[in-house]
């Protein structure tokens, strides 16, 4: 295995705390305001160990990760030891988000990636649910219009900016 660096090992992390806190909405979304994209990790953790919506359990879990930061931050480039342990908690920190997210009765949909061929129809169709199952099939149907909310909106916001900007340079020829 080809060791992250240090900046992509923060990165992730940063990554992981964004995710739970303003994507999976931890705790019904009670650390938006307290932490932000730019927060420290640590000042993360630090934050979820204070707060009294943290069980005794998730304390403590939190309290193994922040040593675990503090481990890799003080030795990055180690025999690869530290960065393991912080990655297992970063995974631990990663399930603890979901887990939050099914408590409260939110469905978790499977992370796709779909493959095309050169006329842009589907070639395969993969996905991985919350639990690690791994399904792959030939073709399936295309999801790029409706993947996101708003994207065919936005796909025509964009083709109407391209043909003003056309017509504007026309206007100019």
């Amino acid at each position: 295995m080809v060791m992250p660096t240090a900046h992509d090992t923060e990165c992730l992390l940063h990554e992981v705390i964004n995710f739970g806190v303003h994507r999976a909405t931890y705790k019904n979304g009670a650390f938006k305001t307290q932490i932000q994209p730019s927060t420290d990790p640590i000042d993360a953790i630090r934050i979820f160990i204070d707060s009294p919506l943290t069980t005794n359990t998730e304390k403590a879990k939190f309290r193994i990760l922040e040593q675990k930061i503090l481990n890799y931050r003080r030795d990055p480039r180690d025999d690869g030891t530290a960065y393991m342990e912080l990655f297992a908690s970063m995974l631990w920190l990663e399930s603890n988000f979901v887990d939050d997210q099914r408590r409260r009765g939110i469905a978790i949909p499977p992370t796709v990636l779909q493959t095309y061929k050169a006329d842009g129809s589907v070639r395969r169709t993969h996905s991985i649910d919350d639990d690690g199952t791994f399904t792959s099939i030939a073709g399936g149907p295309d999801l790029r219009p409706g993947l996101f909310a708003g994207y065919g909106a936005y796909q025509s916001e964009q083709k109407a900016d391209a043909d003003k900007k056309e017509n504007k340079q026309g206007m100019y020829a």
